[in-house]
């Protein structure tokens, strides 16, 4: 009787295990990044062709779930890819009641208002990590932001930040048409206290729980 009640049980974890590493393997979203002809002009604006481009590509997608999946935020973010042989581009709107009262003055900058673009490149070696607070001010997971450009515009109930990542600051080759990197396109918000992010996931830093950029044409 202890013998099959033992088996029950262990059958009973590896089924849940199972399930739990579907649900996981599930989670880890997909985002196609178009290649761009021309370059956008990192200024705060979004009437450059290329964000046209990344929307119509693909390379746009709505982050409204906090990053571990367990509720809606209120003000969700848009995000922009796109690419070159020279950075990858990345614009993010956010929206709040008057994004002139976000939080801008915290010593730690990931506990700011601030969007972040954290990449495993070619799903191999280490993470690399950026931070960009709504006032201009750039954080790191350590790594160099020597070269890394961005702008803020904020107006009304929007904010966008434009940034431009050289390959030469992530210290790698520019990509090619299928490349697979990890990638997230988090951040945080203030109020309420929030953590958000592409795909759903207990720690940013972490490759197997990235989401999957595929560079596209």
């Amino acid at each position: 009787m202890i013998k099959r009640f033992v088996t029950a049980v262990v059958i009973s974890l590896c089924l849940t295990m199972g399930i739990a590493a579907m649900v996981s393997a599930a989670a880890l979203l997909q985002v196609t990044i178009p290649k761009v002809d021309q370059a956008p002009v990192i200024d705060g604006n979004l009437n450059d062709a290329a964000w046209l481009n990344a929307s119509i590509k693909g390379g746009k997608f709505v982050s409204d779930v906090s990053s571990t999946g367990t509720a809606l935020i209120d003000f969700p973010r848009i995000v922009y890819a796109a690419y070159d042989d020279n950075a990858l581009y990345v614009a993010y709107q956010m929206f709040a009641p008057d994004v002139n009262a976000l939080v801008t003055d915290d010593a730690r900058w990931h506990y700011n208002d601030e969007v972040e673009l954290i990449l495993h490149p070619y799903q191999s070696g280490a993470v690399v990590q950026y931070g960009f607070v709504t006032n201009g001010v750039v954080g790191t997971n350590g790594v160099s932001s020597e070269g890394v450009r961005n702008a803020v515009v904020k107006e009304g109930i929007r904010a966008v930040i434009e940034v431009a990542v050289p390959w030469t600051t992530i210290g790698v080759p520019a990509p090619k048409v299928g490349d697979k990197w990890g990638i997230h396109f988090s951040g945080y918000q203030t109020n309420p206290p929030l953590w958000m992010s592409f795909s759903q996931a207990t720690s940013f830093l972490r490759p197997e729980m990235m989401g999957i950029a595929v560079f596209g044409e």
